[in-house]
């Protein structure tokens, strides 16, 4: 045991350095100091090495071989003879070249790449190109389809030549909140009234014709990662035809009555679709644990400042 005389300056083998009858350890602070700012290092390093995500994410783009019929009351994907395999029941195809990423990049479980074609991806082996897709259950989307609607896109590959991806529908959005058809400028839209509501596709008149546009959202999961979201839209463009001269071969009279409704009139065309999705972050560890590491780090100073004190 280590004595010393009031004033007297001793160091110890561990690094104390005694000072009259007070002792100063200046190296276990400062040996805390350190080890606090190590593991404080090591932590904000694993938080931010990135974490390949299982979940399904980024675009589908789709295209038919096929048609899509629009009337008063449903909304209508015919087989589509171009997918692969060819419909029924596919009624739509991931459109896109094999070995590319574009339209469509899509990321999920076992598909880290996007690119179409690789194993384990849409369009893999004998899927490709332009897997097929069933769309809606291949029956009509009419106001009584009770959401959420689960399989609403899905693929004919699921659980063979990928993981099972299942899009499931949440919302129809709403329409245009203009409903006169009638005398638009480039660029403008409505929506059809029918019987007091508004449809929810969209009219834009581009150039001397029409795209009609059908919004949707929902949720999508690949049974492995997190449920991502998605946001997209059905497309269909009817050539020299307005959207006025849509409404009139609809409801001949200008305004949709029950028995336009019953008359059961449609117009064909062709179709596509584009759908973004995303993954809303769980909550963070890493919050957490930066925070205790500061946490610690500030309590290692106030002690080496406290012992120095």
């Amino acid at each position: 045991m280590k004595q010393c005389h009031r004033g007297t300056t001793i160091t110890g083998w561990i690094g104390e350095t005694y000072v009259g009858d007070r002792i100063r350890n200046n190296w276990r602070p400062q040996r805390t100091l350190k080890l606090a700012a190590w593991v404080f290092a090591a932590i904000a390093c694993c938080v931010f090495i990135p974490v390949a995500s299982a979940s399904v994410v980024g675009t589908l783009a789709t295209g038919s071989g096929g048609s899509i019929t629009v009337s008063l009351s449903a909304i209508t994907w015919s087989t589509d003879p171009a997918s692969t395999p060819p419909g029924p029941p596919w009624n739509g195809d991931v459109a896109g070249s094999l070995g590319t990423t574009s339209p469509t990049f899509l990321t999920f479980a076992g598909c880290g790449t996007g690119v179409l074609g690789s194993a384990g991806c849409l369009d893999a082996g004998i899927n490709g190109p332009n897997e097929g897709i069933e769309i809606n259950g291949n029956v009509p989307l009419t106001a009584s389809t009770v959401l959420p609607e689960n399989n609403f896109l899905i693929f004919a590959g699921n659980g063979t030549t990928h993981v099972a991806i299942d899009y499931t529908l949440t919302q129809v959005l709403a329409g245009s909140s203009n409903s006169n058809c009638a005398g638009l400028s480039q660029f403008s839209s409505c929506s059809i009234n029918i019987l007091g509501q508004t449809s929810p596709i969209v009219l834009t008149l581009e150039g001397t014709g029409t795209t009609a546009t059908l919004n949707l959202a929902g949720t999508v999961s690949d049974g492995v990662g997190i449920t991502a979201s998605w946001s997209g839209k059905f497309s269909a463009t009817f050539p020299n035809t307005t959207p006025e001269a849509i409404l009139l071969a609809l409801c001949p009279s200008g305004t949709c009555t029950a028995a336009d409704v019953v008359a059961n009139r449609t117009e064909t065309t062709s179709n596509s679709g584009t759908f973004n999705s995303t993954t809303v972050p769980e909550p963070s560890y890493a919050v957490i644990l930066i925070g205790g590491g500061l946490i610690g780090l500030a309590m290692a100073i106030r002690r080496k400042k406290h012992t120095l004190a």
